[in-house]
């Protein structure tokens, strides 16, 4: 079965930021894809041979920060698959704290395995309904 490709947004309202995802597409359609929904220019991202990515894009024209989580290839049922989600999910997490000058030690971890786990159920949520 081929995987379509498909694009969803994570919202998290106590940081105030969101994921935007994108999944089953080569890293070549998610900047074409990006560049349509920032209305602006992605060229500058380097081309990967990777198969996931988390980018942190400022648009130029209205300093919007974007947050872009891509796994070229994403199957709710494999768990290959959701290791490679998880693990652009904490780059992001971790990202999200780093510029909210939140440091993180023992003292401090729940409050990011909180955050890291809605942030993975949600996208799980989210990642999940395309299948049906």
């Amino acid at each position: 079965m081929k995987l379509k490709p498909r694009t969803s947004t994570v919202p998290n309202n106590t940081y105030m930021c969101e994921a935007t995802i994108f999944v089953n597409c080569s890293y070549e359609q998610m900047k074409r894809k990006l560049a349509k929904r920032i209305n602006g220019n992605v060229d500058y991202l380097p081309d990967q041979n990777r198969s996931g990515e988390h980018l942190v894009i400022e648009n130029d024209k209205t300093k919007q920060i974007s947050r872009i989580i891509w796994i070229k290839k994403f199957d709710p049922k494999n768990y290959d698959d959701i290791g490679a989600l998880s693990h652009e999910l904490l780059h992001y997490v971790l990202r999200v704290f780093e510029d909210r000058g939140i440091l993180i030690s023992e003292k401090n971890s729940e409050a990011m395995a909180y955050f890291y786990e809605h942030t993975m159920r949600s996208a799980l949520r989210e990642l999940s309904r395309w299948r049906r």
